[in-house]
């Protein structure tokens, strides 16, 4: 911007004045029962979406006439000091400038469970916290599938995945092998669309079996099943089969071997290939789900227990009401939400955090008079994703496990370094002073 007005006069006979202005349109697909042959004409209809937010530099004399033109009510207009559009500033990223930088990630693997997956979880289940925990490992749990001649099926949900996807070639080089490969690739995750519509292609070109979505709701659930003539084993998630992600998000990987949780993924997987709506034992998903939660809630409140809740967005109206409930009855509740919190409670203690890493993962524990729960999942508490995605609620079972996130919980609770702590009246105080930083346990 500041270019263009230094050289107005090349392309302007007079000097007049000049603003800057962005326009944002919904990028929202209308067709939810859209399928893969309509995407490619969706996504250029997606050009010419409705404008929902209308950026200004102030001064701009013609504010009242543009956005009675594009319809905007006076509340999605903005004025902002230019720059408007800060994209450029990613290339700072760039620059070799090494005294600025974060030191380099070494996260960890687990040797046996890097040697043998399938050994190892017939022991035990595996639980990964990323990046801490290296999401190669993830990598390699699929790669090992693929490989070995007793693995005779491979089942994966996909949603975010990016052009280039170590775990996607994985489940080509198993339908290469002869193996059963059967995916849920969600055509319609935002701005991901082009790039999921090209592993369609690419995995129908080698005999994968790619499922059609159900009409009416997102699949959602991070789930990767193994059936093999030696067992069954699953893998849970709380994100991505992205592993750029791995390195920049916080995420929970969940590995077992568990009848009770194989053999409900192997329903998910089922429920999804006849086109119906999964029916849950252990796990849990859609308005099930939302019930699992209300009834732990309940519980907590007739305890006086605890609560914690981790997520990127908490706004489901039921489930924040029923943990003001617990809070009115002398519960503690804690919750850390890096986003969108709804509602406000003199009881809650809320904090969200913001540091070297994108705290993505979804939890949330429960006490009560019987000892702890924790449960994670692939959503967050929102309306949409009890009502209208297909998500899934996984209980931690193992114990070392459980208490491992316990831990985590407690000591991003304590955070001084990264916190903002979210007060009643909706203000937010900056907790940066003291020394507990919590994301220092990941490097």
């Amino acid at each position: 911007g500041a270019l263009v007005r230094a050289r107005s006069d090349l392309f302007l006979p007079e000097p007049m004045p000049m603003y800057e202005l962005r326009l944002t349109r919904i990028a929202q697909l209308e067709a939810a029962r859209m399928d893969w042959e309509e995407l490619p004409l969706a996504l250029e209809t997606r050009l010419d979406g409705a404008p929902s937010r209308l950026e200004l530099e102030a001064g701009f004399p013609w504010r009242t006439a543009l956005a009675r033109s594009l319809e905007l009510l006076e509340d999605e207009v903005f004025e902002q000091p230019p720059p408007l559009d800060l994209r450029a500033l990613f290339e700072l990223a760039d620059l070799d400038l090494p005294g600025l930088r974060f030191s380099p990630l070494r996260p960890r693997r687990r040797r046996g469970f890097a040697r043998d997956p399938f050994a190892c979880l017939r022991g035990r289940d595996v639980t990964l916290y990323h990046p801490r925990d290296d999401f190669g490992q993830v990598v390699g749990f699929a790669r090992a599938a693929a490989r070995d001649p007793g693995v005779r099926r491979l089942r994966a949900t996909l949603y975010r995945v990016g052009r280039e996807n170590p775990i996607l070639d994985a489940l080509i080089e198993a339908a290469d092998r002869g193996k059963e490969v059967e995916v849920l690739l969600e055509g319609r995750a935002r701005f991901d669309e082009l790039v999921n519509l090209y592993w369609r292609l690419h995995f129908e070109g080698h005999g994968v079996r790619v499922l059609d979505y159900p009409p009416g709701a997102k699949v959602h659930a991070k789930l990767f099943l193994v059936e093999a003539d030696h067992g069954a084993y699953a893998h849970l998630g709380t994100g991505n089969y992205n592993p750029k992600n791995g390195r920049l998000y916080t995420d929970l990987s969940y590995f077992t071997a568990r009848p009770q949780l194989t053999a409900d993924v192997a329903a998910y997987f089922d429920a999804l290939a006849a086109g119906r709506t999964p029916q849950l034992r252990t796990l849990a998903s859609g308005a099930a789900a939302r019930e699992r939660l209300l009834a732990k809630i309940a519980a907590v409140a007739r305890d006086r227990g605890e609560v914690i809740v981790k997520a990127n967005h908490l706004t489901d109206a039921r489930l924040l009401r029923a943990l003001a409930r617990a809070a009115d009855r002398g519960a503690r509740v804690r919750l850390l939400v890096r986003s969108t919190l709804t509602l406000l409670h003199p009881r809650f203690e809320a904090v969200s955090l913001v540091g070297r890493f994108l705290e993505h993962a979804r939890l949330a524990a429960f006490r009560t008079a019987g000892g702890w729960e924790v449960w994670a999942s692939s959503a967050d508490w929102m309306e949409r994703n009890f009502d209208r995605r297909l998500e899934v609620f996984f209980p931690v079972v193992d114990g070392e496990a459980r208490r491992r996130l316990l831990r985590l919980l407690r000591a991003q609770l304590a955070d001084d370094v990264n916190a903002f702590v979210l007060e009643a009246d909706g203000s937010q105080r900056p907790r940066w002073a003291g020394n507990r930083d919590s994301q220092r346990r990941l490097l």
